[in-house]
């Protein structure tokens, strides 16, 4: 699990850096579209530097590790390993009066 999510980190970081110099390259262009047409401050605010940077950012950070990490996840589930992970860290989880499971539901959060 720790490979998966070292995999997750590190190979997400070109992917996001790409989509990030696409997606503001485009901000770039949409800023002159909208002084070109003489738009309203106010407008170009709202639409560009409020909408699309804050939907720009999200798709760029959190796309690439979601495409990353979920396969991965489907991968080792099919390949039954969560549910060995699962029994074999149930007696530390009992400790905190906890289940087993619940570490795979922790694993789910990172990505």
């Amino acid at each position: 699990l720790g490979i998966i999510l070292w995999l997750t980190i590190t190979g997400a970081n070109y992917p996001s850096q790409m989509l990030s110099y696409g997606l503001f390259w485009i901000e770039g262009q949409l800023t002159l579209l909208f002084m070109m047409i003489s738009a309203p401050d106010w407008l170009h605010g709202i639409l560009v530097l409020g909408m699309y940077r804050s939907l720009a950012w999200v798709i760029s950070v959190m796309l690439p590790p979601m495409a990353i990490f979920f396969p991965l996840f489907t991968l080792l589930e099919d390949l039954g390993y969560l549910p060995r992970v699962a029994f074999n860290l149930d007696r530390f989880f009992k400790k905190a009066c906890a289940h087993g499971k619940q570490a795979l539901t922790m694993c789910m959060g990172f990505g």
